[in-house]
């Protein structure tokens, strides 16, 4: 992604490793904030997710067996793009079709 002129940041809760380039949120304004500046956000199915697309940002979401009509309410038209492998865990989603699905993604 950043070789296609995207700056990456990543957001992690209280306590768990930060890796480089890990954004320091302290409450949910300042993520919401964030989110909204940032017009895109790439995750898995969460409530950050959720606020994300509340500040009017795009998602891309990664999915494990939660059902997507149900937890993903929002248009692919608007933006929001569901990610989920044939198996339903999330953890089959392989890096090269994350991968081209955000490149996708990102050129809407």
């Amino acid at each position: 992604l950043k070789k296609k002129g995207k700056r990456c940041a990543f957001v992690v809760a209280p306590g768990e490793e930060s890796p480089p380039g890990s954004l320091r949120i302290r409450g949910l304004l300042d993520l919401a904030a964030a989110c909204a500046r940032a017009g895109e956000v790439l995750g898995n199915d969460s409530g950050p997710r959720h606020l994300a697309a509340a500040a009017g940002a795009r998602t891309l979401t990664l999915f494990g067996p939660e059902t997507l009509r149900e937890w993903h309410p929002y248009e692919a038209r608007s933006g929001h793009v569901a990610l989920q492998s044939g198996s339903g865990h999330i953890t089959d989603l392989q890096v090269g079709d994350v991968l081209s699905q955000a490149l996708k993604w990102i050129k809407k």
